[in-house]
């Protein structure tokens, strides 16, 4: 990632949306995901999800800066990062995501499991376990 693409598109990692390994297979959905400090929660895009053919396990109320604690899918699958990491996501929320070119929104409760290494000089966001 360019510098540049860092300042103006913000931590994004190249993303895969699969099910979990016990669902049935599909090919998975590729896009983007953004990491975002600020979310208390990880989202997926809903129509992402859906060709993904994740599980709805639950609906939850979504309040953000463009949801006013609507109520939304709680979804279950696995976010494939750069091709060799899995990332579960048990209970992500369903957002409309796609006007931002994303298909996941990867919020606290998943990184904090992780460290984030953001590298503005370089132009690089990388997560390690």
């Amino acid at each position: 990632m360019y510098r540049a693409a860092l300042h103006f598109r913000g931590p994004t990692l190249d993303a895969t949306l699969l099910t979990l390994p016990d669902s049935a297979s599909r090919a998975g959905v590729a896009g983007s995901a953004l990491v975002d400090t600020g979310a208390a929660v990880s989202c997926i895009d809903r129509d992402a999800a859906e060709r993904a053919g994740l599980s709805v396990v639950g609906k939850g109320r979504l309040g953000s800066a463009t949801h006013s604690n609507e109520v939304v899918p709680i979804y279950a699958g696995r976010l494939r990062i750069q091709r060799f990491v899995d990332i579960s996501l048990m209970s992500a929320y369903g957002a409309n995501l796609q006007h931002q070119g994303l298909i996941a929104l990867i919020g606290r409760d998943v990184l904090q499991e992780w460290t984030v290494f953001y590298n503005g000089p370089e132009g690089l966001v990388t997560l390690a376990r």
